[in-house]
């Protein structure tokens, strides 16, 4: 039922999943919640940790704790229960700043060595990336997964599978979870065409072999979303 707490504040991520089992109806009124021993194996955390997320939903008066018996589910009013979505929203405002951040540093680096070992076909299949965007800026249809592919062939482009993975993991933190129902960090049209022409801009230095100029708009690119993204949010 309960997954593994991963996060920096681990009662939060504790309150966070007990909370939306609550509103998805997983957990009802009137349900007694795991033993202390139990939701510690099942979070894997401490029983300090626990008792911590079990003192604030008792505050929050979402579950009520009687001695010798346990904890009580005693509301399942989405006003009591948003206390669950803010830490979902938190940790994801967190995971976005931590995967930019990395992304800044790592990003044009992989730009800069593009450039030294491209071939003609790699700067065809960029191209052809870049192409597909223009077509769909004008169509209005362009979407941040479509920009994103510039990203992800670049990486391949290495031939480092630890790249690879790097990139996709922290792109993919960039995105927050369907439950917390943001549909932003996402540039809005005008971004978007920034974006895909500092694409083009980092193409060009790819083409002419200028590992410099190459690392130099790779970051103007992700400083912009970065940017972009918390004005949209």
């Amino acid at each position: 039922m309960f997954q593994k707490v991963t996060t920096n504040t681990l009662y939060e991520n504790v309150i966070a999943q007990i909370c939306q089992l609550i509103l998805d109806g997983s957990i009802k009124k009137g349900d007694l919640l795991p033993s202390e021993k139990q939701l510690c194996e099942q979070f894997q955390v401490s029983r300090t940790t626990v008792r911590e997320a079990l003192s604030v939903l008792s505050r929050r008066k979402i579950i009520k704790t009687i001695r010798g018996k346990g904890s009580i589910v005693i509301s399942d009013s989405f006003s009591y229960l948003n206390e669950g979505l803010r830490s979902k929203i938190h940790q994801f405002e967190s995971d976005f700043e931590n995967a930019s951040q990395v992304r800044l540093l790592f990003e044009p680096q992989v730009a800069a060595l593009v450039a030294r070992i491209a071939t003609k076909k790699d700067i065809d299949d960029l191209q052809k990336i870049v192409d597909m965007c223009n077509e769909k800026e004008n169509n209005g249809t362009l979407t941040t997964d479509d920009l994103r592919m510039f990203h992800y062939r670049m990486a391949e482009i290495t031939g480092n599978p630890v790249i690879v993975n790097i990139v996709e993991l922290i792109v993919s933190m960039c995105d927050a979870s369907p439950e917390t129902e943001i549909t932003v960090p996402n540039p809005n049209d005008e971004s978007k065409e920034y974006i895909n022409y500092s694409h083009a801009q980092v193409l060009q230095a790819i083409r002419a072999h200028n590992s410099e100029d190459a690392y130099f708009y790779m970051k103007e690119n992700l400083r912009h979303f970065h940017d972009s993204c918390l004005t949209e949010y």
